[in-house]
């Protein structure tokens, strides 16, 4: 009986050859050194966790000043204890609440400056903020929040040519709290205040090494520190210099200060954060020399070793 002639399987079908092969899986994908250096040159979000953190501490701190002031001699529970209470209660929400990067850095700059703008009326923690003259005051509550803001802006986005431009403007900003340094330091008497007032200005001069190279910080986060520290110092002497308030007064004041000019820095920081970060990371961390010119074709290039 003749059997009936067996069709061959198709070509590549069978098993082992190469069209059955088994689908493999493609590699995974590197990650590159160069997106991690964007991460650090560029990072999206910085100080995200600091800034809650910073709400409550500093919240609690204007809660406090609060419960201070009516230990005092000046004490006004509403002038300055209850507002100090609802303030320091707003700052807390605002690091307890789950809102968006940009919402908690615009809640900060706004109770920074609600504290700032009570305490030139003598209302709320701040109060002695207007310590010689309101403009005085302001000069001093700008500095104290851009330049820093700026200097880590600069330190943390290195590689983004534009922060100098915005540590320009910071500076041009503190113009005026510089010129009524300058001058009070001139025509006054030397008084114990001006030993926070040269420290000011000192910090604030230091701040121009944030316009050297993006291969260094210009060490900007430890000068915004300075610039806010020396401040704080500054305006406490001048309020016991003037005797216008009693050493419990001028911490209390001091320390509303250091609250308001940290909220303020550490916000308007994650405003240009939010503002530039995604352009910030467009940089490109290679950036491979041009390469060198070659001689014509038609002229063999000269070396020391070549035969006469």
């Amino acid at each position: 009986m003749s059997s009936a002639p067996r069709t061959p399987p198709p070509k590549g079908t069978g098993a082992g050859e190469p069209g059955n092969e088994p689908p493999q899986d493609s590699p995974p994908r590197p990650h590159l050194a160069s997106e991690a250096l964007i991460e650090d040159l560029a990072p999206r979000e910085p100080w995200k966790t600091v800034a809650r953190a910073l709400c409550l501490g500093l919240g609690l701190t204007l809660v406090a000043a609060g419960g201070l002031l009516e230990l005092g001699p000046r004490a006004g529970l509403m002038e300055r204890t209850v507002p100090a209470a609802l303030l320091g209660g707003l700052a807390i929400v605002a690091g307890v609440t789950p809102v968006s990067y940009r919402q908690r850095a615009l809640a900060l700059v706004t109770l920074a400056y609600i504290v700032g703008l009570l305490g030139l009326r003598n209302l709320g923690p701040a109060a002695g903020l207007a310590v010689g003259g309101p403009s005085w005051g302001l000069f001093r509550l700008v500095a104290s929040t851009t330049l820093p803001a700026a200097l880590l802006f600069r330190a943390t986005y290195r590689a983004y040519a534009p922060a100098r431009w915005i540590l320009a403007g910071a500076f041009l900003l503190s113009t005026p709290f510089v010129i009524h340094s300058v001058a009070a330091l001139l025509s006054e008497e030397l008084q114990l205040s001006h030993a926070g007032t040269l420290a000011a200005l000192a910090a604030s001069v230091a701040g121009l090494a944030g316009f050297m190279g993006s291969e260094t910080t210009g060490a900007g986060a430890y000068i915004a520190g300075a610039v806010v520290l020396s401040l704080t110092a500054a305006l406490g002497l001048e309020l016991l210099d003037r005797a216008q308030a009693t050493a419990l007064d001028a911490t209390v004041t001091a320390a509303a200060f250091l609250a308001v000019a940290t909220l303020g820095t550490v916000g308007l920081f994650q405003l240009l954060a939010a503002r530039f970060a995604a352009d910030a990371r467009t940089i490109d961390t290679r950036r491979t020399p041009p390469p060198r010119s070659r001689p014509p074709a038609s002229e063999p290039p000269t070396s020391f070793l070549s035969e006469d």
